[in-house]
């Protein structure tokens, strides 16, 4: 994720239990929270809000659907040419070995791709 976005493990914030994972800045960063009661007095205060929260939703899920498919059955330079065409800044920003590790290959293999991509 980068500037503006919103990071979430959903099943986490919305079923309120402990994170299979985390999220962790690279950058040095300003972050936003929001409890889950939070949100809920939010949806029920300014019904208008709803309306904002149903589209954040739907960008991040279309993203996330977008993620998956762009990454599943797909060949390690698939996955990488996916990562350059719609997220070239991470190539920029991400160290090496947590870009290898989102498309499941090797330190080596990302190498041999940057050189022939």
């Amino acid at each position: 994720m980068k500037e503006g976005d919103v990071a979430i493990s959903v099943k986490s914030f919305y079923v309120r239990t402990t994170s299979e994972e985390y999220i962790e800045a690279r950058e040095k960063s300003i972050l936003y929270y929001i409890t889950y009661d939070e949100l809920q007095e939010a949806y029920l205060s300014f019904p208008e809000f709803n309306i904002i929260g149903r589209i954040v939703n739907e960008k991040y899920y279309i993203l996330s659907e977008e993620r998956l498919f762009g990454i599943r059955n797909k060949k390690a330079k698939e996955r990488y040419k996916f990562l350059l065409t719609y997220h070239p800044e991470i190539i920029l920003r991400a160290p090496p070995q947590y870009i290898a590790s989102y498309l499941d290959i090797d330190k080596a293999t990302l190498s041999r791709l940057k050189s022939t991509c």
